[in-house]
């Protein structure tokens, strides 16, 4: 697999419906399933790379609410955050 960062990763998820379906990302989905997917497939993220390379997607900050679950500051030992690519 080539070495591409998270934001190119999620541009190209954004524009190529058939590297969308080889990888198999739907364009909502948990952020813990959207990981294992790339993962799958030879692309290998934190979850702080997916959610910036998301955000920037979306031309916007994520939540004060957002970015304590993201951070941890949950009192929960699973942490559910949906993240949404636009195509």
């Amino acid at each position: 697999m080539p070495n591409i960062s998270a934001q190119e990763f999620i541009q190209k998820l954004a524009t190529d419906a058939n590297f969308r379906s080889q990888v198999g990302i739907s364009h909502d989905m948990q952020l813990d399933d959207f990981q294992a997917k790339a993962a799958a497939a030879g692309y290998n993220y934190t979850p702080e790379e997916i959610l910036s390379a998301a955000e920037a997607q979306h031309g916007g900050a994520l939540s004060d609410e957002a970015l304590n679950d993201v951070s941890g500051g949950l009192a929960s030992s699973r942490i559910k955050v949906t993240i949404t690519i636009e195509f």
